[in-house]
């Protein structure tokens, strides 16, 4: 029983990461996906189009960053040709995805009405999905300078939040944690002049995404990372769209008792080559053991100055008359 609970928790998950992706009704009514200029959220938003469209789900795509139409849309909206509001593109006989592609726009023109606009578009007919560049930034509220940020508020009205990261970023964390090391920095972070943007980000292979899904009813947060194959090839030579839970990837899976022992051989075999020896010997750390330091009674009551008590023994027999002499 033991055994089989964490193979129930990643079918699980693996099955809920796809019901959101096909975005049927009810499942998650507004989905955010926060991308950064280390890995863009175009790929995960052409996966859910296309897993939308092949499930006989009405899309709409409102655009704000590009003219362009997109595959697998009924409707392309470009900004300026919409209203808030308008309904005319949901039908209530069938249920209707609607994306933006830029909720940074909307945040810096509609902040103070933010929520209640993006509540337009959900309903029992249709659902949002929408993406926040987390990097780009966005203008503060005039009014109340307490207010919390476009991006709070929006992980708060949001049923799932996709985090897209970059595979070469999470990979490096990866191994410095290994080595003991800091988290190193990417792109904006590194805080270097002229760097927007770090190097192998916005692999073509492949991206990770960082889920918090919040359940219906209680509200409890349901967190999971996974791998989601963008290009046919690649590290794991799975076909496009192939999502699998991130433990399960090859350069992520946890140590097998065989990878520990080497790990042990590894460090044995530095330790031998080392100049300068750390550790001390049985004898050493009997007698360090043995050690009895004085009791010190400074927490208790005041005026003591951190006194140190001393039981005196046989050995340490003292009259006070030959000290007087």
């Amino acid at each position: 029983m033991a055994a089989a609970a964490p193979e129930r928790r990643k079918q699980h998950n693996l099955l809920l990461v796809e019901k959101l992706f096909e975005q049927r009704a009810g499942v998650s009514p507004f989905t955010l996906v926060l991308d950064s200029t280390q890995q863009s959220g175009r790929p995960l938003v052409r996966l859910v189009l296309a897993r939308a469209k092949a499930a006989g789900i009405r899309t709409v795509y409102l655009s704000f960053g590009s003219t362009d139409r997109p595959k697998n849309v009924d409707f392309f909206l470009p900004a300026g040709e919409w209203l808030w509001g308008q309904d005319e593109f949901i039908d209530p006989n069938q249920h209707t995805l609607i994306a933006c592609d830029s909720l940074n726009e909307l945040a810096n023109f509609e902040e103070e009405r933010l929520i209640n606009r993006l509540q337009n578009f959900i309903g029992e007919h249709s659902s949002l999905l929408g993406m926040f560049d987390v990097d780009e930034p966005t203008v503060g509220s005039t009014t109340n300078p307490y207010a919390p940020s476009p991006v709070t508020q929006l992980k708060t009205i949001a049923t799932t939040t996709f985090h897209v990261r970059s595979f070469h970023d999470v990979l490096a964390e990866k191994q410095a944690q290994n080595r003991s090391q800091a988290d190193p920095f990417f792109g904006l972070y590194e805080n270097i002049d002229g760097i927007l943007q770090g190097l192998n980000s916005q692999r073509l292979d492949g991206m990770i995404l960082e889920m918090d899904y919040k359940r219906r009813g209680s509200g409890r947060s349901l967190k999971e990372r996974y791998y989601v194959v963008t290009k046919r090839g690649g590290i794991s030579h799975e076909a496009h769209g192939v999502v699998s839970l991130l433990e399960q990837h090859p350069l992520f899976a946890p140590q097998t008792p065989y990878q520990a022992e080497e790990d042990e051989r590894e460090i044995e075999k530095n330790r031998e080559e080392s100049t300068f020896e750390l550790d001390i010997t049985e004898r050493q750390r009997a007698a360090r053991q043995g050690v009895v330091l004085p009791y010190h009674d400074a927490q208790r009551g005041g005026g003591d100055g951190g006194r140190i008590l001393y039981d005196m023994g046989v050995e340490d027999d003292f009259d006070p008359e030959e000290d007087e002499i």
